[in-house]
């Protein structure tokens, strides 16, 4: 296997992690479920499942998915660092925004779709 076969193989991988891992983030974002204090463990869970899609979507060559997780990570970051307020109703509202467009993207999101993917690696 030469190094853009691996390099492809990474980048496969990891369409399947983002698809997993947005399920993860989706149900901490359930209106039954969704954290109530911004200081919360499960924020900081999702928090910190974003933060690793950041930035590892950009490394693997999918810039738009690392930008969208970079603005839902931020607005995480935001509400962790009010501390114990409660998570408004316009914070939910954009929280569920931001991860709609984020899931829209990796529901999308194939391997040759990677600026680091090429076909010819035989």
């Amino acid at each position: 296997m030469n190094v853009q076969q691996r390099v492809n193989e990474i980048i496969t991988r990891h369409c399947i992690w983002m698809a997993e891992t947005i399920v993860q983030i989706e149900h901490l974002l359930r209106p039954d479920d969704m954290p109530s204090v911004a200081g919360s463990a499960e924020l900081r869970e999702m928090r910190e499942l974003v933060h690793q899609m950041t930035g590892s979507s950009g490394t693997v060559g999918f810039a738009e998915i690392g930008q969208a997780a970079a603005r839902l990570e931020d607005h995480l970051v935001e509400l962790i660092e009010r501390g114990t307020n409660k998570i408004s109703e316009p914070d939910q509202g954009q929280l569920k925004g931001d991860f709609r467009e984020l899931a829209s993207q990796i529901a999308r999101a194939r391997p040759r779709d990677s600026s680091l993917y090429r076909i010819d690696a035989a």
